[in-house]
């Protein structure tokens, strides 16, 4: 998936960029300007990038950009968007554990999991509760 893996490049940077220092930056591919432009629009247009200013280069003034989700974020709606039910998600994420996991990484990923969905829980007994139990 090329908009995955354009975005990888952003989010590793940590510095926003132009099409030009993308290109530089991804020393794997042979991407031409053109191309870029377009994947970085489409990018645009899904509200996964946002310009955010202009750098001088050569003699030109070229727009930088930086992600505009995180890579939890766009996973999680991805997954969202799957038509795959969560349950199988679930699944698919103790079978990586598993598969690429140390006990003590197991251990820890459980417990901020636990943790995560302990606040989950406490979210949606709120949104579930009358008004007047809310406000206590």
């Amino acid at each position: 998936m090329k908009e995955e893996e354009l975005m990888e490049y952003y989010w590793t940077s940590q510095e926003p960029m132009t099409s030009v220092d993308l290109r530089n930056f991804c020393t794997d591919h042979s991407w031409q300007e053109s191309y870029l432009k377009t994947l970085i629009r489409h990018l645009l247009e899904k509200g996964l990038l946002e310009e955010c200013g202009t750098k001088l280069q050569g003699v030109h003034h070229v727009r930088l950009f930086r992600p505009a989700k995180t890579r939890e974020e766009y996973y999680t709606e991805y997954a969202a968007e799957s038509p795959i039910d969560s349950a199988l998600f679930a699944k698919t994420a103790v079978g990586l554990a598993k598969a690429k996991g140390t006990r003590e990484e197991n251990e820890k990923m459980i417990s901020e999991l636990e943790k995560m969905l302990e606040e989950y829980k406490k979210e949606v007994g709120e949104e579930k509760a009358p008004p007047e139990e809310k406000k206590k």
